[in-house]
């Protein structure tokens, strides 16, 4: 989630044409594990949470199967991902700040 979060930075970068179309491609496929992490959370929110007033799920520290809940989204949140994506190439000249690019090292190449 947080290479998500960071792509939506990139997404304001400078880049050449082609880096800027490899960004786009990265940005779909991570979206689109972000999508299925987000699906799994929220059967685990149903799986032991409550109903409310408006039919919506949720839970809390407050719902005696919260431990339970914690433990299942541990493990969800630990799983790793991969992406297969070619890394993109980064002009020299561009500057951004380094929380940005550390997120996203693993796709970048200078």
């Amino acid at each position: 989630m947080v290479a998500e979060q960071a792509l939506g930075a990139a997404s304001k970068w400078s880049l050449p044409v082609g880096a800027s179309l490899q960004l786009a491609r990265l940005t779909r496929k991570i979206v689109a594990e972000a999508q299925v992490i987000t699906a799994e959370r929220n059967k685990l929110v149903v799986k032991y949470g409550e109903a409310g007033e408006n039919g919506a799920y949720s839970i809390g520290p407050q719902s005696p199967k919260w431990a339970d809940y914690v433990k299942d989204a541990q493990a969800l949140f630990l799983q790793e991902v991969e992406i297969d994506a070619n890394p993109i190439q980064l002009p020299a000249t561009l500057e951004v700040p380094a929380a940005e690019l550390i997120a996203l090292e693993q796709f970048l190449t200078a």
